[in-house]
């Protein structure tokens, strides 16, 4: 029988093809695994051989003054990157940037050579750095526009505002407490290649982020801010004094004008001054207040009616024994009316009037002016301040702390208690943020007065006012803080700083202070002053009472406030017999008759050019900036009057 013959191309074709149908459950598989379980990783892969991606911050919100003059604004600046593994000369490359932007040249090279597809060269150059790089023409180097914060007027209310990091975040000041509205939405810069190698930029918005930034209003008047900053450096330079604080603040709402510290910064370089200079020490520091801290104990004895103005007390002959220490007066007193204690600024007489307020009660009042609480100001890093239980107080603990001693408090807490006397007894809120708008002008948010509590009387506020007009009268502790052209209520504080070295007092360091409200009957403006170890005598009335006088002054005037002192009488009618005041500014009665003088335009013209201009005016002037004016106030054709100020921008040629 014939054997059938087999027909191995069948039967190879057969084998492949079983082979394949058993492969193909696997291959099944794998293409699931690749396509599905590892979709995302394999697609970051690929995306890094010719992609590289990195966070971008657009522009931040601008933040004006309350009449609209801008504080911090962003602008376009270009950031230089380099793409490694496209330049062709490394050490050539990285010699001909660092001698353009001051950089390290091995750590530039060290980068240009690392197999890493993007790295910074340096961001936020100037436009001159970024001309000159272009015209090198470096293969590898590329450029891209970021969001630049920049502070036209340098230190001019630098604590207050702050300033951001590299990131565009907010570091310190409002620019930290409003990161979230002005840093707006935020997105990823993707950077790649086509098919013919060209370079592809490309913005995607990051999801979950506001789609805008928003623009602040403060409450800070650049005029006033600028005064204030001022007369607080003159006054701590001439003083040698180690810091300064000054606030001021509108009574009838809690909106602060104006806060200063020295040493100021400048937030465009930040970088240049050590961290504590940053502080905003209005918020953050705390201090015992000394003599002004009488003011809340005497309104406290006033309100509990243990005591009237004339009611006398025995100050000792100057030195008061009191549970084995002695309570000491600058001057020998011997009786004392409540008025004329703090008058005269007597320490015995007011651990006196302690005694008869009893510990308990001088608590309750000291916690209800607000300290030991935070005041709720929009500031980032405010002190709750010190302040102990009474049970732990002893006798002469009740006496130190009557006149200021043994209690902890911040400037901004000082302000705000004291503006509660002077608007009739209600303790507001202080705020600086006035309102928040969108790039469409649309109110996002506005801020309103908000009373936290009734403190005292109308009537008891009313005598304190009373009291404090007597301090700035002949004999008064405040004279040197007193105006000519208004009436002023006011009280100087000075204390010792506390020595941790040898324990208790330091006989030679000393913290002044002055704190009053113009015009005393209805009040506009508050201002504290504080001086931190001033050298030579440091009495609170001769050190900061000078300083307030000059602020107020000049404030009042900028405001167009008319004097409550010295006003002229005229007929306000031929057909009438009635009289009214005539409201002239100081200088309108200084200078009757001068024809008004109008602000020129000075923008385009060199610093000298627009210097002699400004000095003709007899206009004090600020400037930030080096090269061309491009930005001025007050504007051109405003009619301006002695005591306004001149602020110049500014920029180099391009």
């Amino acid at each position: 029988m014939k054997r059938k013959r087999i027909n191995w191309t069948k039967a190879r074709i057969f084998v492949v093809f079983v082979l394949l149908f058993l492969c193909f459950p696997f291959i099944f598989l794998r293409i699931i695994q690749l396509q599905l379980v590892k979709k995302d990783e394999l697609s970051r892969l690929a995306s890094k051989q010719h992609q590289s991606i990195i966070t971008f911050i657009p522009k931040r919100g601008t933040i004006y003054d309350v009449k609209g003059n801008n504080l911090a604004v962003s602008i376009d600046v270009d950031s230089v990157y380099a793409r490694p593994p496209h330049v062709k000369n490394p050490s050539q490359t990285a010699k001909k940037l660092a001698n353009i932007l001051d950089l390290n040249k091995e750590a530039l090279t060290k980068n240009l050579k690392t197999k890493k597809r993007f790295v910074w060269v340096k961001r936020k150059v100037n436009p001159k750095q970024t001309a000159r790089i272009k015209k090198a023409g470096l293969t590898g180097i590329g450029f891209v526009k970021e969001s630049r914060r920049f502070y036209p007027h340098s230190p001019l209310a630098a604590h207050l505002i702050g300033f951001v990091g590299i990131d565009s975040k907010g570091l310190e000041g409002i620019e930290a407490k409003y990161d979230a509205a002005l840093s707006g939405n935020t997105t990823r810069l993707i950077l790649g290649r086509d098919a013919f190698g060209r370079e592809i930029i490309t913005e995607v918005p990051i999801p979950g982020r506001s789609p805008e930034n928003y623009t602040l209003y403060l409450t800070i008047d650049r005029n006033i801010q600028y005064i204030v900053e001022r007369e607080l450096t003159r006054a701590a330079k001439e003083q040698g004094a180690k810091k300064g604080m000054a606030v001021v603040m509108d009574p009838t709402s809690g909106r602060i004008l104006a806060v200063a510290n020295y040493p100021s910064f400048n937030p465009n370089r930040f970088w240049d001054y050590p961290p504590e200079t940053w502080r905003n020490r209005v918020v953050t520091d705390i201090f015992e207040p000394g003599s002004v801290f009488k003011v809340f104990l005497t309104s406290a004895a006033l309100e509990e009616k243990v005591a009237k103005r004339h009611d006398i007390f025995f100050c000792e002959n100057g030195a008061y024994v009191l549970s084995g220490k002695t309570i000491r007066d600058v001057k020998k007193y011997g009786w004392l009316s409540l008025e004329h204690i703090i008058k005269y600024s007597s320490n015995i007489g007011a651990a006196k009037i302690a005694e008869l307020v009893k510990r308990e009660v001088f608590y309750h009042y000291i916690r209800k002016f607000g300290f030991g609480h935070k005041t709720g100001i929009d500031l980032p890093g405010e002190a709750v301040g010190i302040m102990r239980s009474p049970k732990t107080w002893s006798k002469i603990a009740l006496g130190n702390i009557a006149f200021g001693q043994g209690i902890g408090v911040t400037s901004i807490q000082l302000i705000t208690a004291i503006s509660a006397i002077a608007n009739g007894g209600n303790l507001l809120r202080p705020y600086v943020v006035d309102r928040i708008v969108d790039s469409k002008g649309k109110m996002v948010m506005q801020s309103h007065p908000v009373i936290i509590r009734r403190m005292l009387s109308e009537e008891t506020a009313k005598i304190m006012t009373s009291i404090l007009k007597g301090v700035m009268r002949e004999g008064g502790t405040g004279t040197r803080g007193a105006l000519s052209s208004y009436e002023v209520a006011g009280k100087t504080g000075t204390a010792q700083k506390v020595d941790s070295l040898v324990g208790g007092y330091s006989e030679d360091r000393f913290i002044s202070s002055f704190v009053g409200y113009v015009p005393c009957d209805q009040p506009r403006l508050v201002i504290l002053v504080v001086i931190d170890e001033p050298q030579g005598i440091p009495y609170g009335g001769r050190v900061a009472g000078p300083v307030f006088k000059n602020i107020a002054e000049r404030s009042l005037h900028y405001l167009n406030i008319p004097p409550t002192r010295g006003t002229l009488l005229v007929k306000a009618s031929t057909k009438k017999t009635t009289w009214q005041p005539v409201k002239r500014t100081t200088h309108e009665m200084m200078h009757r008759g001068k024809p008004s003088r109008r602000m020129p335009d000075l923008r385009g013209l060199s610093m000298r050019a627009a210097f002699n201009r400004v000095r003709a005016l007899e206009l004090p002037l600020a400037v930030s900036g080096s090269g061309r004016v491009v930005d001025q106030h007050p504007r051109p054709g405003t009619i301006v009057e002695s005591g306004d100020v001149c602020f110049l921008t500014f920029r180099p040629d391009v």
